[in-house]
């Protein structure tokens, strides 16, 4: 679950619906596609969708409740894959065959004020370490009114390779993009890891990460000393090395303002490129932002 939308009448809460976004083979929340499960209660006057920014999923529930829920928000934790964790999967129903690691719950980012009516007593609910995410909300409603909802946490695995690769598999995920932009003063900062999932990598010149984007939504502000612009909207980063050890991760700060106003973020492509024989493909995108 990667965001909440709450249904309101300014006064109690009327109807919740959740947002679930897909997490990519390293844990990365794919910002891209997303399924919304459906309303529990009733809309009412208002509504605010209230989402994780990239790289991080709900952690926990705020809330104000009496006899009926008054205001609800969302708290959001990165999602990091924890390497130490890798256990070997065999015909499992979703890992298939090869390596998987446990999903860990690392910093909390800004929790969003609480959205509905003033009233009510103030509750807060995290979950446990051993199961960081939450995966189902179960919700209690009533004429117009939602009256209660638990939520479920769970265990998160991610399968970062096949058991048996060889080869140096470098693997990016984008973190913190805030979802919902618009034309301001304000610089958007946001991190884009490179996970190596395959084999330790001897590290080249031949071995970097490139953000694809369109000059006329994004003007890149700040970015690392060793990037260099290959076009007005491609961007390269050299991996640094001399080796680039498996299961670990290096990382690359950007900032960015956005030209135009856009219900979700503009799109930044980013893809990794390395020198390995995989059918005569050398340069082959594996997520974005």
């Amino acid at each position: 679950m990667t965001g909440l939308r709450i249904h309101h009448n300014a006064q109690i809460v009327t109807g919740l619906e959740p947002r679930c976004r897909c997490c990519g083979r390293v844990g990365g929340v794919d910002t891209s596609f997303f399924g919304d499960l459906g309303l529990a209660g009733r809309t009412s006057t208002s509504s605010r969708l209230l989402e994780c920014d990239s790289g991080r999923a709900v952690s926990g529930v705020r809330v104000r409740s009496g006899s009926s829920v008054d205001a609800v928000s969302i708290a959001c934790g990165s999602v990091s894959p924890d390497f130490a964790t890798v256990r070997a999967f065999t015909g499992d129903p979703t890992f298939g065959t090869g390596r998987g690691a446990a999903v860990n719950r690392g910093s909390t980012g800004s929790i969003p004020s609480l959205v509905g009516g003033p009233g009510g007593f103030a509750n807060a609910f995290d979950c446990p370490g051993d199961q960081p995410f939450v995966q189902q909300l179960e919700i209690a409603t009533s004429a117009n009114t939602v009256n209660a909802f638990h939520a479920t946490c769970g265990t998160v695995f991610t399968k970062p390779a096949d058991g048996s690769a060889a080869s140096p598999d470098f693997v990016p995920r984008t973190r913190f993009q805030q979802r919902v932009i618009s034309t301001t003063n304000d610089a958007d900062a946001f991190t884009v890891d490179v996970f190596n999932v395959g084999s330790t990598a001897t590290v080249g010149l031949d071995h970097y990460v490139e953000l694809v984007f369109s000059s006329l939504d994004v003007n890149i502000t700040a970015l690392p000393t060793a990037c260099t612009f290959l076009s007005s909207g491609r961007i390269r980063c050299p991996l640094s090395g001399p080796t680039f050890a498996s299961g670990s991760s290096r990382s690359f700060a950007f900032e960015y303002r956005a030209l135009r106003p856009r219900p979700e973020a503009p799109i930044i492509a980013v893809q990794t490129s390395y020198l390995v024989d995989d059918g005569g493909q050398t340069t082959t995108p594996m997520g974005s932002l």
